[in-house]
């Protein structure tokens, strides 16, 4: 396969336009910090990447880029070798909007490095031979449209444990990951046509759509086949729901019982368990009725907003 090859100053430009290595693992169903519903979001420009991201999510983030040099560096330091920052985008000569962004390139050889920085509550991933699999994905995506048969990764893990590994190509995998994304792109992103969605999408919805108008969407007669899906969701929901009552119900009265045998001690031991019950601080509470004679709640209080999910048998159908 010829690769084509672009030089670029700025390859996160218009990053909605192209599938790139650190998004394969995503569509593959492997990613470790998106979905392949919240990456659809954001190639139709649904909303912004990493639009919801948390102020610690965007600090993790900054810092893996500037420790990516440091960890390049240790690198080369460890195996006695050169190596530069890629300035080439790799594209798949057959379909452009597969492409790949190499963290560094090998001077003199082969292979190419990606730097990783994880905290050490991810240790245990890195055990051995392991290898987060989205990683995996994303070198064996690079090694695919740039032609090489080694990629190396480099991790440093909680500030002060660096591991490097090796990672040979797979071409079945990687011609089984471009049928994938082709597919994604194709079907999903440019008909507009949502993936499956999974737990943590409920978020993004959220996110996705803040308010509403008040119309009551009637499926009767629209859509069989969504209709029924659709009923079956919210039947199975509604099941669920009677369930974790039934549950925390259960909890409820085991917690009753526990502590009832703590009393007004710290906690229980016995041979397999350690049991407390601690006094501790909760949350601030303001004095409402106070606030309101001294005449300051209207000027501090704000009213927020929210949609909520509620579901009623109808009486007229």
């Amino acid at each position: 396969m010829a690769t084509q090859v672009v030089f670029s100053n700025n390859v996160t430009e218009n990053r909605h336009e192209f599938i790139g290595a650190s998004e394969i693992g995503i569509i593959m169903g492997v990613g470790l910090f998106k979905t392949p519903f919240q990456l659809w979001c954001e190639k139709t420009q649904k909303i912004k990447p990493d639009e919801n991201i948390s102020p610690e999510q965007e600090e993790r983030m900054l810092m893996g880029v500037m420790l990516e040099d440091v960890i390049a560096q240790r690198y080369a330091k460890k195996h006695d070798v050169a190596v530069r920052r890629a300035p080439k985008v790799y594209i798949h000569p057959k379909y452009s909007f597969l492409r790949g962004h190499a963290d560094r390139i090998i001077t003199g050889s082969e292979k190419g490095l990606e730097c990783k920085n994880t905290s050490e509550y991810n240790s245990d991933k890195w055990n051995g031979d392991d290898i987060p699999e989205q990683y995996i994905l994303q070198c064996q995506w690079l090694m695919g449209l740039s032609g090489r048969k080694e990629w190396d990764i480099a991790v440093l893990i909680g500030g002060n444990k660096y591991k490097d590994k090796t990672i040979k190509f797979d071409k079945d995998l990687f011609e089984h990951m471009v049928e994938v994304a082709v597919e994604f792109w194709n079907n999903n992103v440019l008909k507009d046509v949502p993936p499956a969605l999974t737990e943590a999408d409920n978020e993004t919805i959220k996110n996705l759509y803040p308010s509403n108008n008040e119309e009551l969407l009637d499926l009767s007669g629209i859509d069989k086949a969504l209709l029924d899906s659709f009923e079956e969701a919210v039947a199975q929901r509604q099941e669920l729901k009677m369930h974790q009552k039934q549950i925390n119900d259960e909890i409820a009265e085991l917690e009753a019982k526990i502590k009832d045998v703590i009393k007004e001690n710290a906690g229980v031991l016995t041979p397999n368990y350690k049991v407390t019950w601690r006094l501790q601080k909760g949350q601030v509470t303001y004095d409402k009725e106070q606030m309101i004679i001294d005449g300051v709640y209207d000027k501090y209080a704000t009213q927020g907003s929210f949609r909520c999910l509620r579901i009623s048998v109808r009486k007229d159908g």
